[in-house]
């Protein structure tokens, strides 16, 4: 895959703390632009939006396993995010300071 090119990706997210607990999402990247993760859903498993928009943080590392069933790590994730009182699930969103596609044994912060 060319960077110059940019990728959009579905597929279910996770905290390296809680493996079982997956949060379907989308991974975009635009070329010479940022890494976005949009999930849909929330990593504490508050189905409330406002709850999640709360209890949102920033993630060291955040790992998945995308459509075409690849390995990724996503590294220095910063949380943004906005509440739609009009919508029943929350939508959290990362941006990204590096997106390793494939498998890595460990990251040094």
């Amino acid at each position: 895959m060319k960077l110059s090119e940019g990728f959009e990706y579905k597929g279910y997210w996770w905290r390296p703390s809680a493996p079982d607990k997956k949060v379907a999402g989308v991974l975009t990247y635009k070329a010479g632009d940022k890494i976005l993760l949009e999930l849909i859903g929330a990593f504490g498993g508050s189905v409330d939006a406002i709850t999640a928009f709360m209890n949102k943080r920033d993630e060291d590392i955040i790992y998945g396993t995308l459509e075409n069933a690849k390995n990724v790590t996503l590294v220095r994730c910063f949380c943004s995010g906005s509440i739609n009182l009009s919508c029943p699930f929350p939508i959290i969103r990362y941006s990204c300071v590096y997106c390793v596609i494939g498998n890595i044994t460990k990251v040094w912060m």
